[in-house]
């Protein structure tokens, strides 16, 4: 397997510093709150349906602010 020197370098300097890191998976949709987030606001500027890409920056940033802080909130804390 090959490392990403970036983590490599990571690695040794929190070691170095004894910091303690939690393991983590990149990957975990159930522990990756933004993650549910995306899919949120992707459903909502699908149905808006974009026809260019200036639409479509402007649909995903209306959507986020139409995003009720409640559901980010539940989303974080769950």
């Amino acid at each position: 397997m090959t490392l990403n020197i970036h983590r490599v370098l990571l690695t040794i300097f929190f070691e170095n510093k004894d910091i303690k890191v939690l393991e983590w998976p990149s990957q975990s949709i159930d522990m990756n709150s933004i993650e549910h987030i995306w899919t949120i606001l992707k459903k909502n500027v699908h149905l808006r349906k974009p026809k260019n890409i200036k639409e479509l920056e402007k649909y995903v940033v209306e959507e986020w602010y139409k995003t009720p802080k409640c559901i980010c909130e539940k989303l974080v804390f769950q």
